[in-house]
């Protein structure tokens, strides 16, 4: 009934938002008669493409269809945007709705066209120097890269995996963790991205936390990958490298089965913890006041991707205190990233993925 209800929610706010689209385009340009029916005929046609693939991908998968589908729903998101901004000069300026309308058409061309060639770069490496509370002398200079919402799924590329994991290697990183949403869709179907992921290269290993989007794809298919990859899955488990320092990784909400993080986080600290350096892997930024009091030093996450299109780049950062960057509480510290890839729309306009470096003292 909950996945009905939110089935039902969504497909309301898509059809509403292509509706409203189809009006502002319309009343515009003041179409009439067939130019009418070919925008109609457009509108219609577009929001089904992604609909069709969301819902038919695991029997059958079209790429054209699925890149359009995708492309276009960054495009609608930047759109919708566009066209309320442009509804105060509607109303301002009633004789000047077709020049407006142009006009918006050109900027949502421009944003797209960015939004696109953005996502295609290489991910960036962001360098953080992080002062870790109880880190022995001997382990300051301990690098941990971090990894998050890589989304793989048959839309992406091999070669652009092959090409960041070449990059993760290239920082020699001490250990690799991965804050969830590595997989976008059943491992079957994903069998060529298996060996970049085995490539990874670090000295304690690569160690990941499911995301939502693991539970998505169902969690056995998650558990299948990291055997296959030799990835080390902690969830709600905890385990220590080079001796000292302490991981814990946390279940996603989506497949939690704790009504609070404390309750997870306190049996694993008291078992050695409190007086080792502790890195806490979550997927989402939640838990951060719960974590610092608890003596954790360093909190990775991320799922937020930043928004990655207008209006979800300000969405995100209403709805998540720690939606993207480094914040600090007392001696601890959380870091989300913006993610390491993409979901859906293979576009990001205000953010640019990443990979992250980080450095303890």
């Amino acid at each position: 009934m909950g996945f009905l209800i939110f089935v039902a929610v969504f497909l309301s706010i898509y059809f509403g938002a292509h509706y409203f689209l189809y009006r502002r385009v319309a009343d515009g340009f003041s179409l009439s008669g067939s130019a009418l029916d070919y925008a109609r005929a457009f509108f219609i046609f577009a929001s089904l493409a992604f609909i069709f693939d969301i819902f038919l991908r695991r029997q059958i998968f079209i790429h054209p269809v699925a890149w359009f589908g995708a492309v276009w729903v960054g495009t609608m998101s930047i759109s919708f945007t566009v066209m309320v901004l442009k509804l105060p000069f509607d109303f301002l300026l009633p004789g000047r709705k077709k020049e407006l309308t142009v006009s918006a058409l050109i900027l949502i061309a421009v944003v797209t066209g960015y939004s696109l060639y953005n996502d295609s770069r290489p991910p960036i490496v962001k360098e953080l120097r992080i002062d870790m509370q109880n880190l022995p002398g001997e382990l300051s200079g301990f690098t941990v890269v971090q990894l998050s919402d890589l989304q793989i799924s048959r839309l992406d590329d091999v070669q652009r995996l092959e090409s960041l994991v070449e990059i993760v290697n290239e920082q020699k990183p001490d250990l690799i963790v991965i804050t969830g949403d590595i997989l976008d869709e059943p491992v079957g179907k994903l069998s060529e991205f298996v060996n970049p992921f085995k490539k990874l290269s670090a000295t304690h290993g690569v160690i990941a936390v499911p995301g939502n989007h693991e539970h998505y794809a169902e969690m056995d298919n998650f558990i299948k990958f990291a055997r296959q990859t030799g990835i080390t899955i902690l969830n709600n488990q905890s385990t220590t490298v080079a001796g000292e320092i302490v991981i814990i990784g946390l279940d996603d909400p989506t497949g939690k089965s704790y009504d609070d993080a404390r309750e997870i986080l306190e049996p694993l600290l008291a078992d050695g913890g409190k007086e080792k350096p502790v890195i806490f892997l979550s997927h989402r930024p939640y838990y951060f006041e719960q974590a610092a009091g608890l003596g954790v030093g360093l909190q990775l996450a991320g799922h937020t991707h930043c928004g990655q299109l207008p209006p979800f780049d300000l969405l995100v950062r209403f709805y998540y205190k720690y939606s993207h960057g480094l914040h600090q509480n007392g001696s601890s510290y959380i870091y989300t990233t913006c993610g390491s890839g993409s979901w859906g729309p293979p576009m990001r306009f205000s953010s640019r993925s990443e990979i992250v470096k980080i450095v303890l003292e």
